[in-house]
């Protein structure tokens, strides 16, 4: 091995004076305590040096050393890099300066290579298939050279070259990538394998062959219809282009290349097919990334040559942002604390697009759209701002993308020392999250900010645990899908002095504890040693799947849990939905000792693969990853069907009516906006749309809408009218489509918001989106202004409980009045980048002084404000000629209004989340603040009578997170709140997980379900699926037609040959703790209204009940089936069969009289039969893994009644009782008069339940059943206990969530009204399955 002369002196040099400063110990020198080494990179020109990095821990013996990446008063942590020749070695000698930039030097006893690289390149695992992808931007083959990057060995460049595949370059880890070339390749000749090849910076070339997914592509079908949308060549910033395509007969792969002008390189996308019809296949991609650059549009389909297609796009360039004259000032606060307040204006500010945001540079604050907007318009306003700073000498302002207008000078004494990290820890969690934790202190200001940039975790004075920003431990609590080598963080105090590191590597050091690696994050490969579905194939013709997929690995570690995200609409990328949902999370299976996700797969999607990435410890793999190890068993494959469809719903026709306006001052005009919505398959579900104008961008007319709003209700081809009205008091403008979003009945999305396929592509050269209004009355140009602002308080104290506040607002317009559909909005903002906001609520309008009053309650985030305090903005203000005003804090001030709010540190704990906990119980954790302390307890109310008992066992305790172990639910829901140091937090309501077997098989009947001519198993757990007549738990009985009454209230009667039927809502009652009512609250005064479509039957009730004079809302809608339907609740599938009727009852909030109390909903059915004979009987018992039933028999007929025994309460799966209530009445054996009582826990938030009724046929009479009762005939004959030898029995099945279901109720407790969270799968023709 040959060293470079220079290298040998400098190492002569190096090690002679480490010597000599190890012998200097009374000098003050420093002494290695542990060195890390890190993966190397090497550099792609000559002389090919490896570029080596080290953290090294020292004690520094009393050194001031200057430059490190963690300290405290014993120890430092320093990263050096050197670089070494390749194919040499080097002894890395430590260079440190003291503050005052006295240079020593130290020697290391390690030894740093720089090996050569491997040739010929081998992966370290080999490539045997590119599968099909869409999603080209993610992961699709990541792969390793063996003995190339991480510990094995040094990270290399490669040029990498294809046959046909495009790639863009990676390091440690390449990756193919999946799109080609339309411009270029056409055909293949038969040659679908890619052609694959790596050249290193020594010009040594390895080459791959794999085969490819086009060679199932070779015969594609024929093009029919390409378009471009838009169809001028005119593209507007924010306007997504549209590509479609349609094919007839074989599949196709048609691909996009997107050339922007002035850039060197290309994006590639594929078309994917989203329906089909008549055997035309239908293809679209949005080009989603919005770039304001004219671009050419080129599109061809592989192996079809004459398909290709070009569109040039010319954009049209917006005006630039202007204003007129500006200035800056500033108050001051307090003096001693340097705390002032910077005010800016800008006079006649035009032009502002949408995204370029204001922000003061000195903190990096970027403020909302709707923040600083004053006196004016929304077109043309003077834009005031002011600001809360501590520290800062000087401050500059400006808009995003351009220079700052202005810089102003503030004298107060300058911070400009960065604060100084001590100490950093990351934890593993469960549920697969992580705690940071950060002890940094600081010389003046104060710690404002740090953030780890790869994670995007932030913490701020919200996150601080204990001491103050000057010297503070900071914990945050995040989910991470996976973290790579390396992490870089920021830390800045509040004069936006930051210290960083770009590259903080594994593992992550904690130097108080001499740098220990944190238990499960080693920088080793993930092995994957087991992934399989539970189901490959799936048939989605008719209904969606549940379907399970399982994983495992290596050094599992429970705290460590992989996140699979699955692409089930290819309308939403990948992970433009939160990958880091606790819906995407897996679990632990104890039994199969193996990872596990059920998930629900949509109906009607198209023959392929579904695809889907995995986020597990630090690393990322894709299914066509996956498929290279575990091949087939890790495909998720979809079966053909006859009528695919994953195109979302879109727009084919708007037009105003009237299509202009001109309206006088004494004139009222009602505005109809005419949508057409198609959905030709799946149907429409549900959506929502804003009309916007010229001067009114943010608030509109906005519309939440069904198909059952539709004016011909059809959920397929909907036409629908959105009405809003104009008065004379207007200003002249056009009115527009603000925005719409769209959502089918599988779940595919269009929307306007961008990134997504938009739903008005065919209308983008429409002219009927706009409609001009000309308004003739005398323009009010003077804005609405404040009268009046009042804070319930104005001074904070440590208090951790009384954060909460209420805000009353008066504005006044004495022209052409205050707006009333414009809330304004209170913003209050502290010095170290907080920041809150509450909207104002209309409370009262006086016309005659045109004065408007408003309300809002909040409560202030723990920490906001700190001891320096915050400061009040206020903005929003409209009048009904839509001109608008915002004060400053500065504004405020010299208007005489608040302007100014005080607080401290915040003292005692606040307990804010928790993990979920097992109906079994197990391990409580507990997120929040201030859990530490001297003497620290927790308190669990069970709701037992017994009160808060006292517990000290835990697992492990931070400064926000607890553990509380041997936690057992002795009843549904329970309380817990903290004790530290004297000082109570706030009680915290815990709903536990309900634990369910799932090894039990509820596909009942020999044969099961009837046999193939009556049903199948949909599932163990769901149960039989029957074919129409045939209903029951397994399938042997049939389902009686019937057509029930409709009437003003939430009942159903009906009556047909000698049976007679009433199902009712009678009342909700409060129940104390011993099961005790001590409310009641009938259901009365029901107002109606008709919400049928033309595919379904469906009425809605709604009325009122109060409590503690609290109103709750009750909507009941009971709706008709006339087919089998899927039912998707609680995460579980149920069936309603033909002829069912189905409640689902919304609760609001109610006002319980006690925590310890519940409430019960009351029903009632009432089952009439006449006939010469006469018995009935009771039974019970499980209907399905999830539901229960009670079984009714009156004679020759039964009442069947099943309850699911999952509610969803507060967002979470609970156990529900379900009882039969006793009753007085004389029992009578012709009539059953039940009520069913469906007890519903405390709650906070919201719930749902889901109970169901049917009428069948049995063979079974009630005699046969045991504890029958009987009474006499006409003739006044005994038969008690005597067996009827024929007729069907006929009954009524009163259950949840309909597996026979002909009534379903579902009861909906909830914030937010028009969430109903039960989702039906339509169906327009079933196929029995063989």
């Amino acid at each position: 091995m040959n060293t470079p002369l220079k290298y040998i002196l400098l190492l002569g040099i190096s090690i002679l004076f480490g010597l000599y400063c190890t012998d200097a110990q009374q000098q003050n020198i420093p002494t290695v305590v542990k060195i890390y080494e890190n993966p190397s990179v090497q550099s792609s020109s000559p002389p090919y040096d490896c570029s080596r990095s080290i953290m090294v821990l020292l004690e520094l013996n009393g050194f001031d050393i200057k430059s490190y990446e963690l300290k405290n008063s014993t120890y430092a942590l320093i990263r050096m890099v050197y670089l070494v020749p390749v194919s040499s070695s080097l002894a890395p000698i430590l260079i440190l300066r003291d503050t005052i930039n006295t240079e020593i030097q130290i020697s290391t006893n390690i030894t740093l290579t720089c090996d050569a690289l491997p040739f010929p390149l081998e992966m370290k695992e080999q490539i045997i298939y590119a599968p099909l992808t869409y999603y080209q931007d993610f992961y699709y083959l990541s792969y390793k050279i063996k003995g190339v990057g991480g510990p094995e060995g040094t990270t290399i460049y490669l040029k990498e070259e294809y046959s046909f595949f495009v790639d863009t370059p990676q390091y440690i880890y390449r990756a193919i990538k999946p799109g080609f070339d339309p411009s270029l390749i056409t055909s293949t000749s038969g040659n679908t394998k890619l052609t694959y090849s790596l050249t290193d910076s020594f010009n040594r070339t390895t080459s791959f062959t794999i085969p490819t997914f086009f060679q199932d592509y070779q015969s594609p079908g024929q093009v029919k219809d390409i378009w471009f949308y838009p169809l001028s060549n005119k593209l507007s910033y924010g306007l997504i282009p549209i590509v479609t395509m349609e094919v007839e007969g074989n599949l196709a792969i048609p691909s996009i290349k997107r050339t922007l002008d002035g850039f060197p390189f290309s994006y590639y996308q594929y078309l994917y097919p989203v329906s089909r019809l008549n055997g035309k296949t239908q293809y679209i991609a949005a080009l989603k990334t919005q770039f304001i650059y004219n671009q050419t549009i080129t599109l061809g389909v592989f192996n079809s040559p004459l398909s290709r297609r070009t569109k040039v796009f010319n954009m049209t360039l917006q005006d630039d942002i202007t204003h007129g004259n500006e200035s800056a000032t500033y108050t001051m606060i307090d003096k001693a604390k340097a705390l002032f307040i910077v005010n800016f204006k800008l006079q006649n500010l035009q032009n502002r697009s949408p995204g370029v945001d204001f922000y003061i540079s000195n903190n990096g604050t970027i403020y909302s759209e709707r923040y600083g907007i004053g006196k004016g318009t929304e077109l043309s306003y003077e834009f005031t701002i002011s600001s809360l700073k501590s520290y800062q000498d000087n401050v500059s302002f400006g808009f995003a993308g351009r220079p700052s207008p202005t810089t102003l000078s503030i004298p107060v004494p300058n911070d400009n020392t960065p604060p100084q990290t001590i100490d950093i820890t990351i934890e593993r969690l469960p549920q697969g999250e992580l705690l940071f934790r950060v002890h940094a202190i600081d010389d003046l200001s104060g710690v404002s900010e740090i953030e780890f940039s790869q994670t995007g975790t932030k913490l701020s004075l919200a996150n601080l645990v204990s001491g103050t920003p000057l010297d503070g431990v900071f914990e945050i609590r995040a989910r991470v899908t996976a973290i790579g080598d390396s992490v870089g963080y920021s830390i800045c105090d509040k004069a936006n002095n930051c210290k960083s590191s770009s590259s903080y590597p594994r593992p992550f050091y904690t130097i108080d504890k001499l740098v220990p690696t944190v238990p499960d994050y080693d920088s080793a490969d993930v092995e994957y040693t087991h992934f399989s579905f539970e189901q490959n194939n799936l048939d989605l013709s008719t209904f969606g799947v549940f379907n399970t997929v399982y994983l495992n690995s290596t050094n599992v570690n429970l705290n460590s849990v992989p996140i699979i995200s699955i692409q089930l609409t290819k309308t939403v990328g990948l992970f433009e939905a939160s990958q880091y949902d606790t819906d995407n999370m897996m679990e632990w299976d104890p039994e199969k000792k193996l990872f596990k996700k059920t998930f629900f797969v949509p109906p009607r999607l198209f023959k392929g693969t579904v695809e889907y990435l995995i986020f597990y410890k630090s690393k990322t793999i894709s299914s066509s990853q996956m498929y290279q190890k575990f091949k087939e068993a890790s495909e998720l494959r979809v079966l053909d069907s006859e009528n695919p469809d994953e195109m979302p719903p879109i727009v084919s026709r708007i037009e105003f009516s009237p299509s202009s306006l001109t309206i006088n001052s004494n004139q009222q005009q009602t505005i109809i906006l005419i949508v057409d919505i198609e959905d030709p398959i799946n149907g429409l579900d549900y959506g929502s749309i804003k009309i916007g104008t010229d001067y009114d961008s943010f608030i509109g007319y906005s519309f939440d809408f069904k198909p059952s709003d539709a004016i011909n209700k059809d959920p397929f081809f909907g036409t629908y009218h959105f009405k809003f009205n104009i008065n004379g008091n207007c200003r002249s403008q056009n009115y527009y489509i603000k925005s719409i979003s769209l959502v089918d009945t599988s779940g595919h999305q269009s929307n306007t918001l961008g990134n997504i396929i938009n739903p008005l592509f065919k209308l983008y050269d429409s002219t009927s989106l706009y409609l001009p209004v000309q308004c003739t009355i005398q323009l009010d140009s003077i804005p609405p202004v404040i009268k009046s602002l009042q804070f319930s308080k104005t001074i904070f104290n440590n208090n951790n409980l009384q954060r909460g506040y209420s805000i009353r607002l008066t504005t006044q317009d004495d022209i052409s009045g205050i707006s009333l559909r414009h809330n304004p909005i209170v913003f209050i903002e502290a010095d170290d980048n907080g920041f809150d906001q509450v909207e104002m609520k209309l409370d009262s309008y006086d016309s005659n002084s045109k004065t408007a009053n408003y309300y809002a309650t909040s409560t202030l985030a723990f920490n906001l404000g700190s001891d320096t305090g915050l400061i009040v903005s206020v903005y929003g203000l409209y009048d009904n000629h839509l001109n608008t005003n915002g004060y400053s804090a500065e504004d405020l001030r010299l208007a005489g209004l608040l302007s100014f709010i005080n607080t401290t540190f915040v003292r005692g704990p606040v307990i804010e989340d928790a993990n979920p906990i097992s109906s079994l119980g197990g391990e409580l954790y507990l997120f929040g603040k201030n859990f530490k302390g001297t003497n620290v307890f927790a308190m669990i109310d069970y709701l037992d009578g017994q009160g808060y008992q006292t517990t000290r066992l835990f697992s492990k305790h931070t400064g926000s997170s607890l553990s509380i172990v041997g936690v057992i639910p002795k009843s549904k829901s329970f309380f817990v709140k903290l004790s530290s140091d004297a000082i109570e937090s706030n009680e915290f309501l815990v709903i536990p997980v309900p634990a369910i077997d799932e090894n039990v098989n509820f596909c009942f009947g020999n044969p099961v379900c009837g046999g193939p001519e009556k049903g199948y198993c949909a599932s163990k757990i769901a149960g039989c699926v029957c074919f129409e007549p045939y209903s029951g738990i397994s399938c042997s009985n049939k389902n009686i037609n019937t057509d029930p009454n409709v009437q003003n209230k939430p009942d159903i009667d009906n009556e047909f040959d000698i049976f007679k039927y009433k199902i009712s809502v009678l009342r909700i009652d409060e129940m104390d703790i011993n099961s005790k009512a001590i409310k009641s609250h009938p259901l009365s005064d029901w107002v109606s209204k008709n919400v049928s479509t033309t595919t379904r039957k469906e009425y809605q009730y709604s009325t009122e009940i109060k409590n503690n004079d609290t109103p709750t809302p009750i909507d009941i809608n009971i709706i008709f089936f006339d087919k089998l339907e899927q039912v998707i609740f609680a995460n579980n599938e149920y069936y309603m069969t033909p002829n069912s009727i189905k409640y689902i009852i919304s609760l609001g909030s109610y006002s319980f009289s006690s925590s310890l109390n519940t409430l019960q909903l009351v029903m009632a059915t009432n089952f009439t039969i006449n006939s010469n004979e006469t018995c009935s009987s009771v039974s019970a018992g499980n209907s399905s893994l999830t539901s229960e039933y009670f079984k009714f028999k009156v004679n020759d007929g039964y009442l069947y009644s099943r309850f699911v025994k999952l509610g969803v309460i507060d967002k979470r799966p609970q156990p529900i009782i379900n009882v039969i209530l006793p009753s007085n009445d004389e029992k009578e054996s012709n009539n059953l008069f039940s009520q069913i009582g469906i007890r519903i826990p405390f709650y906070t938030k919201n719930a749902l339940l889901d109970p169901d009724f049917s009428v069948l046929i049995d063979s079974k009479s009630a005699k046969e059943e045991e504890n029958s009762f009987c009474g006499k005939n006409i003739d006044d004959q005994d038969i008690h206990q005597k067996r009827l030898s024929t007729g069907a029995i006929i009954g009524i099945v009163f259950g949840c969530v309909g597996l026979v279901a002909i009534v379903t109720i579902s009861i909906v407790i909830y914030i937010n009204r028009r969430r109903i969270m039960v989702h039906s799968i339509k169906l327009k023709k079933f196929v029995k399955k063989n």
